[in-house]
């Protein structure tokens, strides 16, 4: 249904399939109007206006058709609540409103970013004006399209269209070719105190061979380079420097401690935000509980298949109690070394490691597992080299 149709005094007939060719013939040639004709189960579904199901039951009792009038769109839901003013004003209202805003921004579609984060885009066009609700005509598309592309260095380009109310994006990224013509010279510098297993580099000079040691902060690639043809210059250093090194990883677990456990108790208050303005749906929920969990969750409506400006935020606060937890060496001591081997995979992802020792100290009422991790591992660090802006 089309939002027009929703709020025109309509209906759906239903007709019996062997009745409906004498029903709309009649129909026709008494100008009585009709929609389009849908076949429905064992009959015809047709719409037709609401003033005229009198003369529609009267020209099916002349064929002896059995035919059955729904109402639809906003008519049966103003019937429904009559006699609750405060809702039909409010519904009359919301509807001019939604109806008479083709002026404002209703809904931003965004196409062609893969590496950009959507809700990064979303935030720089706010900060160039383009948001919900904001007034077309006060827009220069080309100017924001303009700024987007100085201001943010993963877009090369993009182009706004507006279609009715939505405002479609359509973005380029920046590609590594541009990145890499565009970025600033640099040094590779040591991350970690190691020997050098190995050295690799494509840009730049490199500083340091195999089977040296280095310390952390130590150039291994060096960004300045000095020729006798050209001068000093400055470039970007790239490049791969594979050292040993020794890695640390550490987690404590308590013998007495609490946690966080729910009562069953929650509470719930909602907000409507309608283009940028947001207000309590609700009169605000008054939260008694000394401790709480908050779980938002927001829904953006629609109407018919359209978005509409129009977003329900839903904040459930649930009830939390300190639970209190004793645990043995043994527990504490599985539960720490299990936090400590996920520090590890996470910290060492891509290394290849070729020793592990463990260390388990008790001190101070808690369990500590210490994990001393030897690998290899690519210990080049990019480090801009700053130049005096001109």
């Amino acid at each position: 249904m089309r939002v027009f149709d929703f709020f025109r005094a309509l209906g759906n007939v239903t007709v019996p399939k062997e009745s409906a060719r004498a029903v709309l013939s009649l129909m026709v040639c008494e100008n009585v109007p009709f929609g389009k004709i849908v076949l429905h189960g064992d009959g015809y579904v047709f719409s037709a206006r609401a003033k005229d199901a009198e003369r529609i039951k009267e020209i099916a009792d002349r064929v002896g058709a059995d035919i059955t009038f729904t109402p639809t769109g906003i008519l049966p839901i103003m019937k429904k609540y009559r006699r609750r003013l405060g809702f039909a004003a409010g519904a009359a209202m919301l509807a001019a409103a939604l109806i008479f805003s083709s002026r404002f921004v209703w809904d931003v579609r965004i196409t062609g970013n893969e590496r950009v984060p959507t809700e990064a885009i979303e935030a720089s066009l706010e900060g160039y004006g383009l948001r919900l609700g904001a007034y077309k005509p006060s827009l220069d598309m080309g100017e924001i399209c303009r700024r987007m592309t100085v201001g943010d260095g993963g877009i090369s380009w993009i182009s706004i269209n507006m279609r009715g109310t939505v405002a479609e994006v359509e973005v380029r990224e920046t590609t590594e070719a541009e990145l890499e013509t565009a970025a600033e010279p640099s040094n590779l510098v040591a991350a970690h105190d190691g020997l050098i297993v190995s050295v690799v580099s494509y840009g730049g000079k490199s500083e340091v061979r195999a089977g040296q040691t280095v310390k952390k902060g130590d150039i291994l690639v060096s960004g300045v380079i000095d020729s006798e043809a050209l001068g000093y210059r400055l470039v970007r250093a790239r490049g791969e420097v594979m050292a040993s090194v020794t890695k640390r990883f550490s987690a404590s677990v308590p013998l007495e401690s609490t946690e966080k456990t729910a009562t069953g108790n929650v509470k719930t208050s909602k907000s409507v935000k309608i283009f940028s303005k947001t207000a309590e749906l609700f009169k605000k929920t008054n939260i008694s509980f000394e401790k709480y969990d908050t779980i938002e969750k927001t829904e953006r409506l629609e109407l018919f298949g359209v978005r509409l400006p129009v977003s329900v935020t839903t904040v459930t606060y649930v009830e939390l109690y300190d639970s209190p937890i004793t645990l043995t060496e043994d527990e504490a001591r599985v539960i720490a070394a299990e936090n400590a081997d996920k520090l590890m995979r996470e910290g060492t992802a891509g290394d290849r490691i070729t020793s592990v020792y463990e260390n388990v100290t008790f001190d101070g009422g808690a369990c500590t597992v210490e994990l001393v991790v030897e690998c290899v591992t690519n210990i080049a660090e990019e480090q801009i080299i700053k130049t005096e802006k001109k």
